[in-house]
């Protein structure tokens, strides 16, 4: 999911959900810096953020909803897989 220039997305390179910022540079293309990365532990999804990243970000409307349907998604996931192994 993405709005504006903020991306949850699954990381092959961390092996994990994370939340990113892209930025664009003049004349090169754009990049990303990861704001925060998501896992789960035995009883939900928790989020870790990288240092200062999520309270600097500009766009903090996108932010919010972003991460709030992230946050949606892997409960749901996890409450999935959750009732899936007890079956």
């Amino acid at each position: 999911m993405k709005l504006n220039n903020i991306e949850f997305r699954w990381s092959d390179v961390n092996q994990m959900w994370e939340l990113v910022e892209w930025f664009e540079r003049k004349n090169d293309k754009p990049y990303c810096c990861v704001i925060a990365f998501f896992d789960f532990n035995k009883e939900s999804v928790y989020m870790e953020t990288v240092g200062l990243r999520y309270v600097n970000v500009e766009d903090q409307e996108a932010l919010r909803i972003v991460a709030k349907n992230a946050m949606n998604f892997l409960q749901d996931k996890f409450e999935y897989e959750e009732q899936t192994q007890k079956v």
